[in-house]
């Protein structure tokens, strides 16, 4: 057996490949009730007198939303605006067939505290993680 880059063979042998095992690994995980696995994605946007104070982006795939990032204007903050976001995105994901909604987040931000007051539970701690920082995983049942 040789370990080769991928860039050495053919990329439809390939594929064929992945078609043909990862359908056989879906039946045995799922049985006859595979997940949709088709990501959607989507971003709102916070909005005062036509300038953006806020923003939300998230990923849908397989019954899991993710929320991949949130942001308040520094000026803005504390006025609602995120839980606004968050609320929004809730919507989104149960609308979209979500029965969970998770992110990652710092040990020590203040984001774990906000999302805790919204319900959101930690799952999980990552210590020594993105640049050497502990974060959490978060996620709420929707």
């Amino acid at each position: 057996m040789d370990i080769i880059k991928l860039d050495v063979v053919n990329n439809e042998a390939f594929e064929q490949f992945k078609a043909v095992e990862w359908k056989k690994a879906d039946e045995e995980h799922y049985q006859d009730n595979p997940p949709n696995f088709e990501t959607f994605k989507q971003i709102y946007l916070a909005v005062e007198a036509e300038k953006i104070v806020g923003q939300i982006e998230l990923k849908l795939e397989q019954g899991v939303a993710k929320i991949e990032s949130l942001l308040v204007g520094s000026e803005q903050q504390g006025q609602g605006i995120g839980r606004q976001l968050v609320a929004t995105a809730e919507v989104w994901a149960r609308e979209n067939g979500a029965h969970k909604i998770s992110l990652e987040t710092g040990l020590q931000w203040s984001a774990k505290v906000f999302y805790e007051k919204l319900g959101y539970e930690v799952r999980a701690v990552l210590p020594n993680d993105v640049a050497h920082q502990d974060f959490v995983l978060m996620d709420k049942m929707l």
